[in-house]
């Protein structure tokens, strides 16, 4: 057993990717750590090719046999509670990714942390994350929302759930069944069930990891960033349109050839990463987006306080997300 673990999810439509995923933390990342699927209700003949290769299952009983929110997303978004239940504290740290990312160079900073960690949400505050989108009675929606306005600033900046990181000393006997009780709570009213719940369960116990660990594709493609120029540790395909299996997708090449490599992993033979990011290296990308989103400026002045932060929060000492 390794101190630490880097786990995915997926149902049975999602297992090319979850492959894919796997196959770029071990060629690209060279994860030295133990690999876990967590697996909604995937026939038990597909689960073999993971167990074959040295990648731990974990069965996860359905939180919800329905769709959930207003999206219609997969029940097996939810998995990603199990996350928090004691049977996780036979590691030292967790690492989760979503299926639908390319990993790219090293993720070792992200196993030496303390607490919790994940990047923002981009341009999402807890309140646009709990808005009525299931059309309940707006007396009724006032009156829940009411309730967590007592407790929560809505203005805060949310966390992106993609990417996570955290030391499992945070996990307590209850946690799984408090995170279950938030969702029950708030299930009429979120956008983003699973996220939603997690940021308010880690209010303002949250830490901010650079961006250059979830780089949003559709994001820097607004940007004017070419795809042949897009940089990052991980990459996110978070748009339908942006799916990278997509064979009209300027990453299918990279997705496809990592896919196919997944074939001859063999997580009991370790590799290297193929390449390591500093903390001058995620700063730079840090600066280089503000620049592409025409912040540059605006944040100029600001720009040699703020440099210190962010190298600080590059080089892994994380500091809590104050400014959210």
């Amino acid at each position: 057993m390794k101190r630490e673990i880097i786990v995915t999810l997926a149902d049975k439509n999602y297992l090319d990717q979850a492959k894919q995923l796997f196959s770029s933390v071990y060629w690209n990342a060279g994860w030295q750590g133990d690999y876990m699927l967590l697996s909604h209700e995937v026939p038990e003949e597909e689960l073999r090719w993971f167990t074959e290769r040295g990648i731990i299952v974990r069965r996860c009983v359905p939180i919800r046999q329905r769709e959930v929110g207003y999206k219609k997303h997969s029940p097996a978004i939810l998995d990603k509670f199990y996350l928090f239940t004691p049977e996780f504290k036979r590691w030292k740290n967790v690492v989760f990714l979503d299926s639908d990312m390319i990993v790219r160079a090293s993720l070792d900073r992200l196993k030496r942390l303390e607490g919790f960690a994940a990047t923002h949400m981009h341009r999402r505050t807890l309140g646009e994350a709990l808005q009525n989108y299931n059309r309940m009675d707006e007396r009724d929606y006032e009156r829940k929302l009411d309730g967590i306005k007592k407790e929560y600033d809505l203005g805060k900046q949310t966390f992106n759930t993609g990417i996570m990181a955290f030391s499992t000393s945070l996990i307590r006997e209850d946690t799984f069944k408090v995170l279950l009780g938030i969702f029950d709570e708030i299930e009429d009213i979120s956008c983003s069930n699973e996220e939603s719940v997690l940021n308010i369960y880690f209010y303002r116990r949250w830490k901010r990891l650079p961006r250059a660990y979830n780089v949003f594709v559709n994001i820097t493609e607004s940007y004017g960033i070419k795809p042949e120029d897009t940089k990052g540790i991980v990459l996110h395909f978070i748009a339908e349109n942006h799916h990278p299996w997509l064979a009209k997708s300027p990453f299918y090449d990279e997705w496809i050839g990592s896919r196919r490599r997944a074939e001859t992993m063999d997580v009991s033979r370790r590799r290297e990463a193929v390449s390591v990011w500093s903390g001058l290296d995620m700063l730079k990308l840090e600066l280089y987006f503000r620049s592409k989103s025409n912040h540059a400026f605006r944040v100029f002045d600001r720009c040699l306080g703020r440099a210190g932060r962010l190298l600080r929060a590059s080089t892994g000492i994380f500091k809590e997300d104050r400014h959210n």
